[in-house]
């Protein structure tokens, strides 16, 4: 009985060790895979890129947007974005779908279809702000 304990206990870690082991395996192919970080960010080759040069820096340009950067900081970073869409219920994404922040600037990072599990149809990226003109959020987005 004891030997029988300790083969299944080795299994359980063996099955524990190949579930992290392929975890992290998923999350290393979902990070080579994803067209919108492909490469680093600088001010003066997103404002001189068109939308298809812009989407490999999208997930960069993010990390430089940590929650609580002012809106002036946003605009040195990425020029002033457009604004969302309206409908009676509020600003709306480009699908029709409600946005629950005060003010969001969108920048369009151009059609991305049939890229692994990246399939947008247009990706955007979205800069949400807070009541006080801050960061609260950003994220890419798309249908």
């Amino acid at each position: 009985m004891r030997r029988w304990k300790c083969v299944v206990g080795l299994l359980a870690l063996a099955a524990l060790l190949l579930a992290r082991g392929c975890v992290a395996g998923f999350v290393a192919l979902d990070r080579y895979l994803d067209p919108f970080d492909d490469r680093p960010f600088s001010p003066a080759a997103w404002a001189a890129a068109d939308e298809r040069g812009r989407g490999p820096m999208a997930r960069d340009a993010i990390r430089h947007l940590p929650a609580g950067t002012p809106k002036e900081r946003v605009r040195e970073l990425l020029g002033e974005g457009e604004p969302p869409s309206r409908d009676p219920r509020g600003p709306v994404d480009g699908y029709g779908v409600r946005l629950d922040h005060p003010e969001t600037w969108v920048y369009w990072l151009g059609c991305w279809s049939g890229l692994g599990p990246y399939g947008f149809d247009d990706a955007f990226l979205y800069v949400h702000f807070g009541p006080d003109g801050r960061v609260v959020a950003a994220e890419v987005n798309g249908g």
